[in-house]
Order: C-alpha cells, then sequence, then structure tokens
C-alpha cells in the first residue's frame, strides 16, 4: 500500500513539475475569468434590456387573427445571442398555433440581439373564444438571474358570427331594406340638431357659422349639421342572461345560452350600426360595482368601440341576480320616444310577455327566443 501511494506521489510531482500542466491550468483559470467576465457583462445587458409590446388591434372578433408585435432593444454594446424571453398565453387565443382551450401555455421567444439596435418579432394571434384578455408579464431566466418585464396588454375578443334569418325587425322600421342601394331623401330645410364633423359627411352639411362659435384654446372644431331623415333611427336592445331551470337542463348549458344570447345581441348591434342608426344595449349580468349593465342609445367610433368591449367583457361568472322585467320596467320610461326595442330571452314568462305588449303600445318591438326550443315571436 505504501508503495502504491510513492507511486501516485512521484507521477502527481511529475506532472506538477511539467511545463505543459502549467500552461493547461493558466488556460483553465483564463477561460474561468473570461466565463466570469461574460456572465457580469450579459447580466448586466440584460438587466438594461427594454421589453414592449402590442396587438395590432384592440380587439376582434370570435374566430378572427391578427398579430401581437413585439420589440426587445438592447441599448448596451454588449451583444446578446439566443435570449429567450417566456410568458404564458392564456386559454381561448392561440399564439403561433399554441395555445388551447383549456389552460394556459406557456411560449417562449428567442432574441439575438446586436449593440444597440432594437429586434422586432410578429407572432399570429387566433381568438377561440370571446372573452376579455389580458397579458400581463414577462420573464428572462439566465442563470440564477430573473428579470421581469411589467407589459400588460389588452385584448377583446367580440362575439362570434349569428344566425340572422333568426332574428326579425322591429314592428317600426326606419332601417329600410338592406338588400337596396337605395338612399333616404334627407330634408335639406329642417335641421334637427348640430353635431361633430364625421367622416363621409358630405360639404353642404357643414355648419360654418355654428364651427366659428366652437374656437376653443384657438382650435376650431368643424361641425356638421344634422338633418331630420329616415334614417336617423335609434334601437334598444335588451338581453336577458338569467339561468332559467326551464331552459337549463345540462350544467354546460347556462354558458352556451350566455354566449349565443351575447352574439345575437352583437349580430343586432352590428347591423344596427352599418345602417346607420344609433344603438343602446342593456342586460341583468353585471359588470364591474354596478347590478347590471347598461349602455345608452348612441352612435360614434367610440361608442361602437365601448360597446363592443361590453360584449367581451361579459362572462358567465359574473352576477346575474337583478329581474330582467325590473331592468326593462326600469329603462323604458328613460328611452327617446324615436327609439324601438328588441328583447332577447332564451324564456318569455307571462309577465315578459305582458310587458312586451305594454312596450308595442308605444313603440316598435320585437321579443326574439334563443337556444332550446328559442326562435323569433
Amino acid at each position: 500500500m505504501q508503495k502504491i501511494i510513492e507511486f501516485l506521489f512521484k507521477i502527481i510531482l511529475t506532472v506538477l513539475s511539467s511545463k505543459y500542466f502549467i500552461i493547461l491550468l493558466l488556460l483553465t483559470l483564463f477561460v474561468a475569468a473570461l466565463r466570469s467576465v461574460y456572465v457580469s457583462l450579459k447580466t448586466s445587458a440584460l438587466s438594461r434590456l427594454e421589453y414592449s409590446r402590442k396587438f395590432s388591434a384592440d380587439g376582434i372578433f370570435e374566430g378572427g387573427e391578427l398579430d401581437l408585435i413585439e420589440e426587445i432593444k438592447n441599448d448596451t454594446f454588449f451583444p446578446l445571442f439566443f435570449v429567450r424571453l417566456d410568458f404564458y398565453v392564456p386559454q381561448g387565443i392561440s399564439i403561433d398555433g399554441i395555445g388551447s382551450d383549456e389552460g394556459y401555455i406557456k411560449l417562449t421567444s428567442v432574441f439575438n440581439i446586436l449593440p444597440r439596435t432594437a429586434v422586432r418579432k410578429v407572432h399570429r394571434v387566433k381568438a377561440l373564444r370571446r372573452d376579455h384578455y389580458l397579458l400581463e408579464t414577462a420573464v428572462i431566466k439566465y442563470h440564477k438571474y430573473i428579470f421581469n418585464f411589467s407589459v400588460p396588454v389588452e385584448l377583446y375578443v367580440y362575439p362570434g358570427r349569428y344566425d340572422g334569418a333568426a332574428v326579425t325587425s322591429p314592428d317600426v322600421l326606419r332601417a329600410g331594406d338592406r338588400i337596396s342601394a337605395r338612399r333616404y331623401i334627407e330634408d335639406p330645410f329642417f335641421v334637427n340638431s348640430i353635431r361633430d364633423y364625421r367622416f363621409g359627411d358630405p360639404m353642404r352639411s357643414i355648419n360654418f357659422k355654428a364651427t366659428a362659435r366652437s374656437v376653443s384654446g384657438g382650435i376650431y372644431r368643424l361641425l356638421s349639421s344634422s338633418y331630420d331623415s329616415s334614417r336617423d333611427y335609434g334601437l334598444m336592445i335588451f338581453l336577458d342572461l338569467t339561468p332559467y331551470p326551464e331552459v337549463c337542463f345540462a350544467p354546460g348549458d347556462s354558458e352556451r345560452l350566455l354566449e349565443e344570447g351575447l352574439a345575437a345581441a352583437c349580430y343586432i348591434f352590428r347591423e344596427t350600426v352599418l345602417c346607420g342608426g344609433k344603438v343602446g344595449f342593456a342586460t341583468n349580468v353585471a359588470v364591474g360595482t354596478k347590478k347590471f349593465t347598461h349602455c345608452e342609445c348612441g352612435r360614434g367610433s367610440l361608442h361602437v368601440k365601448r360597446m363592443l368591449e361590453t360584449f367581451s367583457e361579459i362572462t358567465a361568472y359574473r352576477r346575474r341576480d337583478f329581474s330582467f322585467n325590473a331592468l326593462v320596467h326600469l329603462l323604458i320610461p328613460t328611452l327617446p320616444r324615436d327609439v324601438d326595442v328588441y328583447v332577447i330571452t332564451p324564456y318569455a314568462d307571462p309577465q315578459l310577455c305582458r310587458t312586451v305588449n305594454e312596450i308595442g303600445c308605444l313603440r316598435g318591438v320585437s321579443l326574439i327566443r334563443y337556444g332550446i326550443g328559442g326562435g323569433s315571436k
């Protein structure tokens, strides 16, 4: 045993006294130092990265596609290769074909960033189901370091297509025939109001006198005259999302009926906007802190955007304890006389039928049933 130890000791002394060992040791120490410096520089560069992302549109209809644009900027003089940035894709949307309707999935973007440059990556996003989605954070992991980026972006997915054949028009219909290209004649001598100029207004509708008096802070607002015409109509949509036991037989019926009801309401809303009318919406599902959801009759791009976002925010998990009949009785007296009414419900009890008949004595009204045994009336 002693001879073996002496033999090993001689070998170690021989290796240590060799010039190649010294060179190898120096190379090892040099590589370790380089690696330590590289890790330190890369960690410092990663901590100074600027990351942003956005969707190519604020919202999209169910089944549609849009782009998610990522941009990462390296302000340092150190190149960064194979930077892996992770974020989670919520259920209901897919990014580059990755995603499902069952749970969250982690998606990784790989970037190679030269010094003092910015890299942009575009992902294709498909909306699988209606909802309001929020991507909040992204993270880069390198060795024991974790770099978090708070970059919240929102996406509103609006209800999908609906069979318009199941929808009847109100008794007092001012929208005209959608198939015909005929335009209603406006009375050029009867001005009922002054409003902001909208894209597409003819030159003769601009009210230059009102525009001259609209200066505010040195800036003039271009105003137009709103003429009396048969196209200036309004529509109020009442949507009942109560899970009635008469139509909800299975556990999944409630959510399915909610989606179908929202699709019907969104279809009527879109048709009304295309006809040029003003439209409002009310339902007995609470969004936020209110007892129910109510959007007054209006028109314009901001109003349309807000109503579409409301359609996206409604979910089956929100409160639905406000009576639909009480909602109709509460809001009907506040409507202008020229506003027609759509009542959309999965189940019409005798009390609701009496309410619809009372509304029909004063304005145009249609009762639409959807879901199991649904149809229009």
